[in-house]
Parts: C-alpha cells; structure tokens; sequence
C-alpha cells in the first residue's frame, strides 16, 4: 500500500510538473481585420483607421509586441518583467501608459466548445465570455478562438485585469488566433482573423520600454 501511495504521488507531482513546463508559445501571429457596421452613420473609413487593416503580434516569454497596420495606433508593448503596458500613436513621440493592473473588469460569464474550427493548421476551440466594465458598467462580448498547441503560461498575465484578459488566459492558456468583439452601444462587430502563424525566436530588445519617453 505505501509502494502504491507513494507511486501515485510521484504520478501526480510529475503531472503537474510537466503541465507547469509546457513550452511556451513563441513567434508571430498575422491578423487581417475587419469589421461590420451596422449603423449607416458611422464613417467605415474612420473606423477602419481606428482600429487599422492589419496587424502583427510578436510574443515571447510573456512579453508581447502588437503593431497595427494602416491605423493612426502604431504598436503597443506589454513587458511582464516591468508590469508595463504602453501604446504609440503616429501623432505623437511620446509613449502613452496603459492602466491594466488597477482597472478591473469582471468575467460575467463564459462558454467553451471544443473543436470548432481549424485556422492557420491549428484545431481550434472557441471560448464566449461577457465582460463588464467595473467603471462604466457597460459589457463587451468577446469569442475567442485558440489552439491548445500554441501554449501560453497564464501567470504572465495574471496582472493583466483590462479586458479580463487575466481571467481568460487562465481559462485558455493560449495565444488566440480569432478575436470577436462587440461593444455595449456600439454598432460595430470587430474581427481580427490569423492569416498566417509562424514559431520562431524572437529577441527580447523588442520589449523593451523607453520609459523617457512615456508621457505624464
């Protein structure tokens, strides 16, 4: 009985062991935008230089770089090792710091189904959450689709409360490759869809944050 308590302790610790050491996603995801209006109202031109045509997003080890293409947002920069979130605009030299540790927006609900799509090669499962805004109360509705291949280590974001993006890498653990947003009031479906995904190494002089030049 000791040999097979001690059998399924040794099981478990390797278990949980190696689910801890999964090896983390690294490289590029190409995302092609686009977006439904549903209000004639809204200039689609103005909208689409919003939230740009394009966009790459570089991750490694926790560290992502997102830049836009044919938007006024040039990139964006998240660096779990300094907390540090930061967006550049083609308006401005300056770096505008991102508040994603102190917002807080809360997971309403969640719904995942297995195995619903294949987008770049890679099975994909969808995951459905509503979130609502702890300042304004308004709700955003976001659908996710992610591969278990491309494993992402939840604690990297474990800070990272905007978007309640922290609570869903802990229930994705991956890097999506099919974002839907619909916004509370806001007539507009966004849709960013992965292209293309690449697995390389990337350098770590990409994360780093000149914080000279993050403005007051």
């Amino acid at each position: 009985m000791k040999q097979l308590s001690f059998l399924i302790s040794f099981l478990l610790l390797f278990t949980n062991s190696f689910g801890q050491n999964s090896k983390e996603f690294e490289g590029k995801v190409y995302y092609e935008h686009t977006f439904i209006i549903n209000d004639k109202s809204y200039d689609s031109i103005e909208v689409a230089k919003s939230f740009g045509a394009s966009s790459i997003y570089i991750y490694s080890n926790g560290n992502f770089y997102w830049e836009a293409k044919g938007s006024d947002f040039q990139y964006e920069i998240y660096n779990s090792k300094t907390n540090l979130l930061v967006d550049k605009y083609s308006y401005s030299d300056s770096l505008k710091k991102i508040d994603v540790f102190e917002k807080y927006d809360s997971l309403i609900s969640f719904e995942i189904k297995k195995n619903v799509d294949k987008i770049c090669g890679y099975n994909c499962n969808v995951i459905s959450v509503l979130l609502q805004s702890t300042k304004d109360k308004s709700k955003l509705k976001k659908q996710l689709f992610y591969s278990d291949r491309l494993y992402v280590n939840p604690n990297n974001f474990q800070n990272y409360r905007s978007y309640g993006n922290n609570r869903i890498y802990e229930l994705i653990k991956s890097q999506p490759l099919r974002i839907i947003m619909q916004f509370e009031g806001l007539p507009i479906e966004i849709k960013m869809n992965a292209i293309r995904v690449t697995e390389e190494k990337v350098l770590d002089g990409l994360f780093l944050i000149d914080k000279s030049l993050i403005m007051n």
